[in-house]
């Protein structure tokens, strides 16, 4: 045998394809966006309080089986056990609403001819078509658009152009006062 003689094989001599790895992604949101932390119901809260007993009882159970058992439990629970839970939640949900508040809202973007038009004929078509689907309305509101009079849409290019003017003046107002909200 010589020396290359070993690999003279050519299925040997070949390298195997290597599989791509597939990174895992993470389905987590960012978490970090500055928005206060969701209010939590009542029966959340007092599941958080339960589920160590229930588990405990049930140590077998997975969790989707220990939800069920929850969700049983705190459907038998007497209003008056239950009320603690719900002024919790309400006082968690007023707490929410105030962080939500206190967030800075971003201006409203500025709208296209379209739906300036759409926006001030929206009602009347709606009005004499109560029972349009909404897809159906769109599709109105559209032909409706494209039989408009040049100078109509001229009209509402004009709008157009004043909202645009609008927005990039308060854009700039906002990404002043909040540099770190402004993206």
């Amino acid at each position: 045998m010589t020396a290359g003689s070993e690999n003279s094989d050519p299925e040997q001599s070949s390298p195997k394809p290597v599989k791509a790895i597939k990174k895992r992604v993470s389905k987590k949101k960012n978490t970090n966006t500055g928005k206060p932390k969701r209010p939590l119901s009542a029966f959340m809260l007092w599941s958080k309080d339960a589920r160590p007993k229930v588990k405990e009882e049930n140590p077998d159970a997975a969790f989707g089986q220990l939800g069920k058992l929850l969700g049983a439990m705190w459907k038998d629970l007497s209003d008056e056990d239950k009320a603690p839970y719900v002024k919790m939640a309400g006082e968690d949900r007023a707490r929410y609403d105030t962080e939500l508040d206190a967030i800075p809202k971003k201006p409203k973007k500025a709208l296209s001819p379209f739906m300036l038009f759409s926006n001030e004929h929206r009602p009347e078509v709606k009005g004499n078509n109560p029972d349009m689907s909404l897809g159906e309305l769109g599709k109105v509101l559209g032909a409706l658009w494209r039989d408009a009079d040049e100078s109509v849409k001229q009209e509402y290019m004009t709008k157009a152009e004043a909202d645009k003017a609008r927005y990039a003046r308060e854009w700039a107002k906002f990404s002043a006062e909040h540099p770190e909200l402004a993206e």
